[in-house]
């Protein structure tokens, strides 16, 4: 996962946020293991509202526009060039990792910092 350094790096950076060490794992057609890891900050009622908005249109594109959102080390644009190309793994986190912050009750694997 992540060093003590770059754990505190990121909470000094984020100081208002509650953090979370996110990870999705999967594999793609030709059985290849893929493991994103990731810290992400807790979602707040304006992330879901946009979630909620885009969803009405693009379901695969608002979860992975709302997990990119939601990153905040490494860089976005890393995991989001990951999600790109393998669009259906963020349903899996959003919906059992980010929901349950609006009140939908669901087993979690993220452990808080």
């Amino acid at each position: 996962m992540f060093d003590n350094d770059v754990l505190k790096s990121v909470k000094e950076k984020n100081p208002n946020s509650t953090l979370y060490v996110g990870e999705i794992s999967f594999k793609d057609q030709e059985d290849k293991q893929y493991k994103l890891e990731f810290i992400w900050r807790a979602p707040t009622v304006a992330d879901m509202e946009a979630y909620n908005k885009a969803a009405a249109k693009n379901a695969f594109t608002a979860q992975n526009n709302l997990l990119v959102s939601l990153v905040v080390h490494p860089d976005p644009k890393s995991v989001a060039d990951v999600i790109q190309k393998f669009p259906a793994v963020t349903a899996d986190f959003v919906e059992k990792q980010v929901s349950p912050f609006f009140g939908t009750e669901v087993v979690s694997t993220s452990r808080k910092l």
